[in-house]
């Protein structure tokens, strides 16, 4: 039933988000903050594979500096015995200096 109800959801929000970078204005909001978690969990079920927007979505809200790690991240680490937290200063590092060498 609810992935039924998400499929449904994510036809709308494919829609909505055809053509912008967030769902609301021209930064982030709290609506994007709410939605980068539930698609991120849409992604891992398996139900957005012809949802390029939105991954670009989710990709986007978690390259930023701050960001979590994605679900699949802090699972493997959890799994590897390692911290979430950890995942995220190491994943925050490593992007700080990609940007640092493309400047």
């Amino acid at each position: 039933l609810a992935n039924r109800d998400c499929r449904e959801v994510l036809k709308l929000l494919k829609e909505h988000m055809t053509g912008r970078e967030w769902f609301v204005g021209s930064h982030p909001s709290v609506a994007d903050f709410m939605a980068a978690f539930t698609l991120d969990w849409a992604d891992e079920q398996g139900l957005m594979p012809d949802a390029p927007a939105l991954k670009a979505f989710v990709e986007r809200m978690y390259a930023r500096d701050k960001a979590p790690p994605l679900i699949k991240a802090g699972f493997a680490a959890l799994h590897d015995g390692r911290s979430p937290t950890a995942t995220v200063r190491q994943l925050n590092r490593r992007q700080t200096q990609m940007r640092s060498k493309s400047s």
